[in-house]
């Protein structure tokens, strides 16, 4: 059920319009998020099928040259390990920025983010990288990648008023490895399926580390 206005604030006040609107958006986001894994993973199969049913293909790949540009999202599971504890739980990832140039019809270099929200004491973080990488395609349709970079680790945009707010922690490594097929192509727009993982390593205050390792499955839109 979708959380009303009137007892949208801790203590029970009626929200502005604005405030109520932004309030109720986060929390749906929320739900999202706190989705399992079995229905994300159903979530997605349903959404993949009805994509693949209305989509058609071309083979042709004269439009990979210049710049090339993509966000993709999904969902899928990510498991955490720190000195003294270890999780896993579904995540919502997004998101997954590609921007990148063509060196030739096949192969791309490209800068590349990925990630995914968690939860940590109650709060909403994302764990994301920025990474550089190049893609490969094996064929017309299927395509490879591969990443490293830096890792980032802080608490997600929603959850403060202001981004300088955010405190984060990054560290090395990270990458990724991941593959996907394009099910539909008109000139220079592609959507594709995608799946992804992602590896991060970032350094903690008390001199720790945390480690994330997520599998996640994504629906890309591409403009070449």
């Amino acid at each position: 059920m979708m959380p009303g206005c009137e007892h949208a604030d801790k203590n029970q006040h009626l929200l502005p319009g604005s405030k109520c609107k932004k309030w109720v958006g986060m929390a749906i986001f929320k739900q999202i998020l706190r989705m399992k894994t079995k229905n994300i993973a159903l979530w997605m199969l349903w959404m993949f099928s009805a994509v693949s049913l209305w989509a058609h293909t071309e083979s042709d790949t004269s439009h990979h040259k210049g710049l090339l540009f993509g966000l993709a999202f999904g969902g899928g599971n990510i498991h955490l390990k720190t000195q003294t504890t270890s999780k896993s739980e579904a995540v919502l990832s997004l998101p997954n920025i590609k921007f990148g140039y063509w060196l030739n019809t096949r192969t791309s270099v490209h800068f590349l983010m990925p990630g995914a929200v968690y939860n940590l004491k109650s709060t909403d973080r994302i764990f994301e990288a920025f990474q550089v990488g190049v893609s490969r395609w094996i064929s017309p349709r299927w395509w490879v990648l591969g990443a490293t970079g830096l890792t980032f680790d802080a608490g997600a945009f929603y959850t403060v008023d202001k981004l300088s707010q955010i405190k984060a922690n990054t560290g090395l490594p990270s990458f990724s490895v991941g593959t996907g097929y394009e099910i539909w192509t008109k000139g220079q727009y592609g959507i594709d399926l995608q799946y992804r993982f992602f590896y991060g390593r970032s350094n903690l205050d008390n001199g720790d580390h945390r480690i994330g390792m997520a599998h996640v499955f994504l629906l890309g839109f591409n403009l070449y």
